[in-house]
């Protein structure tokens, strides 16, 4: 998990922070941003994203990250704009990239209340992300159940829940499995579960 990656992850980038022309710098530096990103160390991951690096797959990564922040900090045109940037610069050479983007993309349509678009965004990303045991397949169908917990559509946020569940356990993600059974325990709740919710919940 992000938590427990993140020392050796700041190691690795403090031993090429003043070499900002190796080829491992710009790598540890926006790993070591995302990883506080994810923590919502908001703040920290702030300096790290502050200049823009070449060659242009790290610039599209680090906008994209930009992006995520400024979402994070309901900042949302702010957010976009980066989106559109990094969008535009990794094209379809860098599918794990475009589906970061689809998948911050929809995190502001939700965030809007604008739930269809925001499905199309999460579906996007899963349909990259699909069978990748990675951690963007688990976000894609955390936020799909979550997208349609918010519609009142309780069966379907059940079965993307579930789903995502499974994602966590599978990537031993102790964090992510907490996060989906408090939400799958809410969704089954409103289905009128009371036993599967308690035992989630609790």
């Amino acid at each position: 998990e992000f938590e427990a990656a993140l020392p050796s992850v700041r190691r690795g980038y403090e031993r090429w922070r003043t070499r900002p022309d190796s080829q491992w710098h710009w790598p540890f530096r926006l790993q070591l941003a995302e990883s506080l990103l994810e923590l919502n160390r908001v703040d920290e991951a702030r300096p790290l994203l502050g200049a823009a690096p070449a060659p242009p797959d790290l610039e599209s990564r680090r906008l994209a990250l930009c992006a995520y922040l400024e979402c994070r900090l309901r900042h949302y045109p702010e957010a976009r704009g980066y989106l559109d940037r990094a969008a535009a610069l990794a094209g379809t050479r860098f599918p794990a990239l475009s589906a970061r983007i689809e998948l911050t993309r929809g995190m502001i349509h939700q965030s809007q209340d604008e739930y269809a678009e925001a499905e199309q965004s999460f579906r996007r990303t899963l349909g990259t992300a699909a069978n990748s045991g990675s951690f963007m397949e688990f976000y894609a169908l955390l936020d799909l159940g979550v997208n349609d917990l918010k519609q009142y559509r309780y069966d379907e946020a059940v079965a993307w829940l579930e789903r995502s569940r499974a994602a966590a356990v599978r990537l031993k993600a102790r964090r992510a499995e907490a996060i989906a059974a408090g939400n799958l325990g809410i969704a089954y709740q409103f289905t009128g579960d009371s036993e599967r919710s308690l035992k989630l919940l609790n």
